[in-house]
């Protein structure tokens, strides 16, 4: 279990959930500045919804996929407190933590260049949505080489589950009957 009584554990995952969060109020439009003044004092900021191996999710982190979803999908926006919806992102999001551990435990990596690369690629796609790398850093207020080094493990951990994922799942081929069946459901969507 994770000791998040570390304040170098607290800290990392302050900064990850503000990075999160910035990032879905950038991208849905919502001023991200000014959010943390208005919590209460002994009001908090977070809470650990779950452990799935050495993996914390927090309640930002479920908030955090309501709020892409709902996005993604306006007619979800209403619907956005239904708890049925955030048991199933949670249960989606404790599928990718135990995919990652099982990743771990069968040495799955990926190499530093991959990571360099999928994070430049995020940071790209951050200015083309804010304009430049000035603004990122003042919507994050942290400096781009912070917001590399910060993120830089959880973009390992994303690759390392989508190894994992693209592992376990490149030898399954469908049946043709299979193949059918999934026509036959879906070919009116």
């Amino acid at each position: 279990m994770v000791n998040n009584t570390n304040p170098r554990f607290r800290m990392a995952t302050l900064n990850l959930w503000w990075f999160r969060l910035c990032l879905v109020c950038t991208v849905a439009g919502f001023p991200a500045i000014g959010m943390a003044q208005q919590l209460k004092e002994g009001q908090s900021v977070d809470k650990i919804v779950a452990v799935a191996g050495n993996e914390v999710i927090l309640q930002s982190d479920v908030q955090t996929q309501l709020a892409l979803l709902a996005q993604q999908d306006p007619s979800l926006a209403k619907n956005i407190n239904d708890r049925e919806i955030g048991r199933r992102i949670l249960d989606a999001l404790i599928n990718e933590k135990l995919i990652l551990a099982k990743a771990i435990e069968d040495s799955v990596t990926v190499t530093e260049d991959e990571v360099s690369e999928r994070l430049e690629f995020q940071i790209r796609s951050l200015v083309q949505q804010l304009g430049s790398e000035k603004r990122i850093e003042e919507v994050y207020g942290m400096s781009i080489a912070r917001i590399r080094r910060d993120f830089r493990d959880e973009i390992r951990k994303q690759m390392r589950t989508e190894k994992k994922k693209q592992m376990t799942f490149m030898d399954v081929k469908p049946s043709q009957c299979e193949v059918e069946e999934f026509y036959t459901s879906y070919k009116d969507s």
